[in-house]
């Protein structure tokens, strides 16, 4: 197997923000708790995800969880 589900559901949620779909994004985001990601580490994904996608539609929904 390549990637675990864990990074799997990280890189989703990255491309979630950069589509600024927000259920994907709150479904994807759930799914990473699921399999253990941290905040230190999800917060490692929307920094990235703001660099690549400074304007996504989603960043009200991750101030909201942050």
């Amino acid at each position: 197997m390549g990637l675990n589900y864990k990074t799997r559901e990280m890189i989703a949620v990255g491309v979630a923000i950069g589509a600024g779909c927000k259920p994907c994004f709150e479904w994807h985001y759930n799914q990473c708790l699921k399999f253990g990601a941290t905040k230190a580490e999800m917060q490692e994904v929307f920094d990235l995800a703001r660099k690549i996608a400074p304007s996504s539609g989603v960043y009200d929904v991750i101030r909201k969880i942050q």
